[in-house]
């Protein structure tokens, strides 16, 4: 038995990705204790049957943290299996399993890093966009692949491909001309370039004013490259796809030990493959321009945009074959910034990434920071402990300070944004009052009204977060300079794709490599 599990903070779940085999075990489960009709033979598992039957264990994890500060970090039952807990921004993620509860941990801890890349601190995305949360089962897959077959990810790193000096300043050079004919043809001045052979890294150059991408900033970008490559889209569902035995134990795509290496994978893929944007298009606005755009593209292929659950996924096959993500990436600051990522296959397997700096900094940064001391204080004020409210109160309150100068400083232009400001700063200011009388009269009263007020505050502070961070017209941006640009690098790069490819095959694998012997 497989399976992850994401909770909000009302124990409601918000993702899942298991196997048939835990799928069937919880049905057993459900109607033995008669969650579930005998009469009804669903297909999908239901999230209110896992909803019933994890709540005591969720319950007593909340209140163990919250309580007493020392929640559980694992569970193992007398079969074997494996309960591995832990947290980010208040979300409780769960895995389980029979496999080694590190390796659990490992695979748990790499999970909630793609949450942090994909929704930042809001993880409730995961639920009201279907396309994200594909993408991260996706991710996931990717990963188990790639670290059974490759010994770089197996350690949680990004090969360089080594090429000869000559080579490597033609595709610095090429990247230098690209980045500047974006930053002249858009209204962005930090951008990144950068070229993937299979998920080795070859080549990164970086404007002046763009900050430095982090070791996590790279793996990620690795995965999202080979994703769509490696795992088609309809293989990473929920569940698993139909050719996985019940009795399987594995949760993901892959077998255990693959036969082929991922170049050879890649050659078993149909030749035409439909990529779809994991961002929602939210407004008529970018729907037009979606439009115009798709008009104008040079794509035989029919042009539309996917609509699935009231979100619109723009189909970026249509727009010039590169595929579009609206991520958040650490760079060297403390939190992670928002960032337009778009990937176009130049060869089979030579990738190149194209990164733009879409938010503002300080106003991603301090969003995060007040929901992170938002969720501090939320589990100190159940503690009554009235010093380390005070402490969190203040390391709130200057968050909040800095959002809202932030916001003065940087005023948006749409009516609806200026309302959620607006509405921000005076559910803030009632939220303020009460936190000082508080901590004057130690007046519960004034807790009661904080919490029934927190819940509209936090919906304003994802709003915000939304609006400023995962805008989708931010992928629209410089659109008909970007596919000139691919299309020059395409070129440029042209007489070495072959000689880059057969170098990529040469480096060791986990079979090849003479040190690494069966036990």
């Amino acid at each position: 038995m497989n399976c992850i599990l994401i909770f909000d903070q009302f124990n409601d779940i918000l993702y899942t990705k298991c196997n048939k085999k835990f799928s069937k075990h919880v049905k057993k489960l459900g109607k033995l204790q008669g969650l579930i009709s005998d009469e009804k033979d669903e297909d999908e598992l239901s999230p209110n049957v896992l909803i019933q039957l994890f709540s005591p264990i969720v319950t007593s994890q909340r209140v163990m943290n919250c309580q007493f500060g020392n929640s559980y970090s694992s569970v193992q039952s007398l079969d074997g299996t494996n309960m591995i807990f832990d947290e980010y921004m208040g979300y409780l993620f769960v895995h389980i399993g029979m496999r080694d509860v590190n390796w659990l941990k490992r695979m748990l801890g790499l999970c909630i890093t793609i949450v942090k890349h994909l929704c930042g601190p809001d993880v409730s995305m995961l639920k009201c966009d279907k396309s994200r949360s594909s993408l991260l089962s996706r991710l996931l897959d990717t990963w188990v692949l790639l670290q059974d077959s490759d010994q770089a990810v197996l350690v949680e790193a990004v090969e360089q491909l080594m090429v000869n000096t000559d080579l490597s300043l033609t595709t610095l050079r090429t990247l230098q001309d690209a980045t500047e004919k974006l930053k002249a043809g858009t209204d962005c001045a930090k951008i990144h370039a950068m070229v993937l052979v299979d998920n080795k890294f070859l080549s990164l150059y970086s404007s002046r004013s763009a900050q430095d991408l982090t070791a996590s900033d790279t793996m990620f970008l690795s995965l999202l490259s080979e994703s769509f490559h490696l795992v088609p889209p309809e293989s990473s569902n929920m569940h698993d796809n139909a050719t996985e035995s019940e009795d399987s134990d594995e949760f993901y795509s892959p077998e255990n030990t693959p036969q082929d290496s991922p170049t050879m994978l890649r050659k078993t893929e149909p030749a035409q493959e439909e990529y779809n944007s994991p961002v929602a298009v939210s407004n008529l606005e970018n729907l037009s321009s979606a439009e115009k755009i798709n008009s104008g593209a040079t794509s035989p292929t029919t042009k539309s945009l996917l609509v699935d659950n009231k979100l619109s996924c723009v189909n970026t096959e249509v727009i010039g074959g590169i595929r579009s993500y609206l991520v958040m990436l650490m760079g060297s600051g403390a939190t992670y910034n928002p960032h337009a990522v778009h990937i176009a296959t130049l060869e089979e397997g030579v990738n190149l990434i194209l990164m733009f700096e879409t938010g503002n900094s300080p106003i991603a940064l301090g969003l995060h920071n007040v929901l992170y001391y938002l969720n501090i204080i939320q589990n100190v004020q159940l503690q009554r402990d009235v010093e380390a409210l005070k402490h969190s109160f203040d390391n709130l309150d200057l968050s909040m300070k800095k959002v809202l100068e932030s916001f003065r400083k940087n005023r948006p232009t749409k009516a609806e944004h200026q309302s959620c400001q607006s509405k921000l700063q005076s559910q803030w200011e009632f939220i303020r009052k009460k936190y000082v009388e508080y901590m004057k009269t130690l007046d519960t009263d004034c807790i009661l009204r904080v919490e029934s007020s927190t819940n509209y505050f936090v919906d304003t502070l994802k709003e915000l977060l939304r609006f400023t961070c995962f805008d989708p017209g931010a992928l629209l941006m410089g659109r008909t300079a970007l596919l000139s640009v691919v299309e020059g690098v395409r070129h440029q790069l042209a007489d070495f794709s072959e000689f880059l490819k057969v170098k990529a095959l040469r480096n060791f694998t986990l079979g090849s490599y003479p040190l690494i012997t069966d036990s």
